[in-house]
């Protein structure tokens, strides 16, 4: 017949779903194309179940990749640690000591970094313990505090005093407050701001965590 089915597959978005449109020519008893027969399949859950193993794949390749770069991090990382140790012992660098001091702050906090490079891309069990969230978002935030300055972007804490412990995570929770202080960034234009939000629900013993930026937002498109 020298024809043949063509496809294609479009996204609604007042619908929220995906589509598989098929067009098959329809034939008479010539073999004739006399019209076109259109089909139409919904296919959200094929998409959503693709779109979570390329998420998958995602993490793992980021996960290997983390893990090489703490590796190589750490490695020149020991070496500078130990000489600077040394120098904070030597009678002879004392004007020095502030300086080194700072500087061997800094190198543990790399170390820190890199170690939460590692703990990513391990499957690292769940420890739970009773914290306090205002902590986990201060030491969140305070990786992404001079990006935010360089960038010529404020964030602004609106804490609630006294919150109740909770018991989390802490790491994964840092994690998570990391990354959506990041997506802030990235969607934040000149002068914008970050507001992170916390207080107490009344009644029970939950605290509520809240990122709002002055960004552009994310369309419910990409979101799926």
């Amino acid at each position: 017949k020298g024809s043949s089915s063509t496809s294609e597959e479009i996204y609604v978005s007042h619908l929220e779903k995906w589509f598989l449109i098929e067009y098959f020519p329809d034939f008479n008893s010539k073999e004739e194309i006399k019209g076109t027969i259109c089909c139409i399949q919904d296919i959200t859950e094929r998409k959503e179940k693709e779109r979570q193993l390329e998420q998958m794949d995602r993490v793992s390749a980021l996960g290997n990749t983390a893990a090489a770069i703490a590796h190589e991090i750490n490695n020149p990382l020991a070496s500078i640690s130990i000489d600077l140790e040394r120098l904070l012992k030597d009678k002879n660098n004392r004007r020095l000591a502030k300086d080194h001091t700072k500087i061997l702050r800094m190198t543990e906090r790399i170390s820190d970094i890199a170690g939460t490079l590692l703990d990513f891309s391990r499957k690292r069990p769940l420890q739970f313990k009773n914290e306090h969230a205002n902590a986990i978002l201060d030491e969140a935030l305070a990786m992404v505090a001079n990006r935010f300055m360089v960038e010529n972007k404020k964030i602004i804490k609106r804490y609630t005093k006294n919150l109740p412990p909770i018991k989390v995570d802490s790491h994964q929770l840092q994690q998570a407050f990391l990354n959506l202080a990041i997506n802030a960034l990235q969607s934040l234009e000149e002068k914008g701001i970050l507001f992170v939000i916390t207080s107490n629900i009344s009644q029970v013993k939950h605290v509520k965590v809240t990122f709002k930026d002055t960004g552009c937002g994310i369309s419910k498109k990409d979101m799926k």
